[in-house]
């Protein structure tokens, strides 16, 4: 049997890829800072591994005896320094697979990864890739496009106001997926045959939409006519971050971010493409569901 960790385990898309593993047969050791948050995973059969990823001791452990990984550096959006705490991770994860026995390394990265700076929270992305690359198991990294998960967050402002906000240019496309999608297609890379070396892959579904577009589809889905989306200015989204809890720097790197979404600097690149099923309409349509329950 195939033992595998999975880093973030408890979050949306490792968690994913956990269950999926599991699934598939293999042996999984769910690593994650919350028990309450690993439950499922641990009733489904996972090997719980509780605590800090900067710890490269702990993953070390994490990691001994393992066949393969499933790697990321979560955001946390209360963290002061949130560059430093991922590149420390970043770091922490590199040592503990390079003491390890961990043939195949499958990491979560993002388009735009390969820009070095000026791309917000894509930078730490672009330093887990680097760090990687060091090493000498066969790395992939996956880098899916922007989550069509983020739209779910405002349901509720839509239902309520008529329109969600942010800082993104209305008319700028991006390629999008499912977080589902993207938990599937770490755990289908770790278990397969048809890569090896350090290898890029671009992970995006079936198209390329912009605010106004997700503004226009999530209107029909929730029965809101004529449902908006308002371009904000950068300050009012950091504002609003920051009354959400979001430290200043975490808020600055979103904002950073989504420039860059607006200027073009962040583009598909079509590097190893790989097409993903499920679309924003069926997505939204499922979550809408869910959340007014």
């Amino acid at each position: 049997m195939t033992t595998v960790t999975v880093l973030g385990a408890g979050g949306r898309t490792g968690g994913r890829a956990a269950r999926t593993l599991i699934a598939s047969g293999a042996h999984v050791r769910a690593v994650g800072r919350s028990a309450g948050r690993l439950a499922d995973l641990a009733d489904l059969g996972a090997e719980v591994r509780l605590g800090d990823a900067t710890d490269a001791e702990f993953l070390t452990d994490a990691f001994d005896g393992a066949d393969a990984a499933t790697v990321m550096v979560p955001f946390d959006p209360a963290t002061r320094s949130v560059r430093e705490h991922l590149n420390r991770m970043s770091r922490a994860i590199c040592v503990a697979l390079g003491r390890s026995s961990v043939g195949r390394v499958v990491a979560l990265s993002s388009i735009g990864a390969e820009i070095p700076s000026g791309t917000g929270l894509l930078t730490t992305l672009h330093h887990l890739e680097r760090d990687l690359h060091t090493l000498d198991q066969d790395v992939l990294a996956l880098r899916p496009g922007y989550f069509y998960d983020n739209v779910v967050e405002v349901i509720p402002m839509m239902r309520e106001q008529g329109f969600f906000a942010d800082s993104i240019d209305p008319d700028i496309t991006l390629p999008m997926i499912a977080t589902a999608d993207v938990g599937d297609a770490l755990a289908h890379a770790v278990l397969a045959n048809d890569w090896s070396g350090h290898t890029v892959r671009e992970l995006i579904g079936p198209e390329f939409l912009s605010q106004r577009d997700l503004a226009e589809r999530a209107g029909r889905a929730l029965g809101v006519d004529g449902l908006r989306y308002v371009q904000v200015p950068d300050e009012a989204v950091t504002s609003v971050l920051a009354g959400e809890g979001f430290s200043a720097d975490a808020a600055d790197l979103l904002v950073e971010m989504h420039r860059a979404f607006s200027d073009g600097t962040v583009v598909s690149r079509g590097v190893g493409l790989v097409r993903t099923a499920t679309t924003f309409d069926d997505f939204f349509a499922s979550a809408a569901l869910l959340e007014s329950r």
